[in-house]
């Protein structure tokens, strides 16, 4: 962080309390400026915290949940965090923002905090997306990573001037959206 910019404000996060609750969680999510701050599980599979808590109940909510083929220290090359888009304004429902230009240029970074790290988030792209697509990748192989994140970031509602690098490892949050069936609005 340059002298200019402002200090970054980290929540708290007591992870060790949150663990004695639920051995699943690998960590929080937050966007400063909307209702975007939550844990984040990890499951077996990608349906069990699809409507359940963090205490393992069930509810139509559900949790924010790490793909269950990433690795929990978020070191995967695409890292892919889902969560629903809740009409009361919960969850992923504010990123529905990021179609606009205006909600990106007051929201321009996420924070991502485990146990271990704490991770700045550049947004670079956000767009609508079929599902099944290419935009939920994980595995890449030479040379190819950085083809796949400059069609992401060619297909984006806002403009970053962002260009991820062959080193960078990517966040990528999906949320249901409702321009056609089975879209998904991808925030990367």
């Amino acid at each position: 962080i340059s002298e200019t910019e402002p200090e970054i404000q980290w929540p708290s996060v007591d992870f060790e309390g949150l663990q004695a609750l639920n051995l699943d969680v690998v960590g929080w999510i937050y966007i400063e400026g909307t209702n975007i701050s939550y844990p984040i599980v990890q499951g077996k599979d990608n349906n069990y915290y699809l409507y359940r808590l963090l205490d393992k109940t069930q509810n139509p909510s559900g949790s924010i949940f790490l793909d269950a083929d990433c690795n929990r220290d978020f070191s995967s090359r695409n890292n892919i965090i889902y969560g629903h888009n809740m009409k009361n304004g919960t969850m992923f429902y504010e990123l529905m923002g990021y179609k606009e230009q205006e909600f990106y240029e007051e929201h321009k970074i996420g924070l991502l905090l485990t146990p271990e790290k704490r991770f700045v988030i550049e947004f670079f792209s956000g767009y609508v997306a079929p599902n099944p697509s290419d935009a939920w990748e994980m595995e890449f192989a030479e040379g190819e990573f950085v083809k796949w994140a400059d069609k992401i970031a060619g297909r984006s509602r806002f403009d970053a001037g962002i260009q991820p690098e062959e080193t960078d490892n990517i966040i990528s949050m999906s949320t249901c959206t409702y321009e056609f069936e089975d879209a998904r609005f991808v925030m990367y």
